[in-house]
């Protein structure tokens, strides 16, 4: 998607989504692979597809599971002109992902365990 920018206005649908300005910050796990965050150290927002990758989903549970999911575009790194547009959701939504999955229960108290560390390393 490539978005129009002026001082004032941004021309494209945006109805639909919010253009996030914040960072985004990625963490990696050796058995779980990577993870990018963002909104706020209070109320952090995973990439929803991170996580669902990470607990094994073959479809998008967004609809099913994610009460709270957003729908963000993303700047571009290599084109920052061009956006992205990924869900984001809140930890409580990722909680109810690890809760759903076909994870082992060591496996999904392994991810908890790691979701909690990231949270409290965000805040801190």
């Amino acid at each position: 998607m490539k978005l129009e920018m002026s001082n004032r206005t941004i021309k494209a649908s945006l109805s639909n989504f919010r253009l996030y300005c914040g960072n985004i910050l990625s963490f990696e796990h050796t058995k779980f692979g990577s993870i990018r965050i963002g909104g706020t150290p209070i109320k952090p927002m995973f990439v929803a597809s991170d996580v669902w990758g990470a607990l094994g989903y073959m479809k998008q549970p967004i609809s099913e599971h994610c009460m709270y999911a957003q729908k963000w575009a993303i700047s571009n790194t290599v084109n920052p002109e061009e956006y992205e547009e990924l869900y984001f959701i809140p930890s409580s939504d990722v909680y109810q992902l690890i809760k759903k999955s076909n994870l082992s229960e060591s496996e999904a108290s392994e991810y908890r365990a790691w979701i909690d560390k990231l949270r409290a390393e965000i805040k801190s």
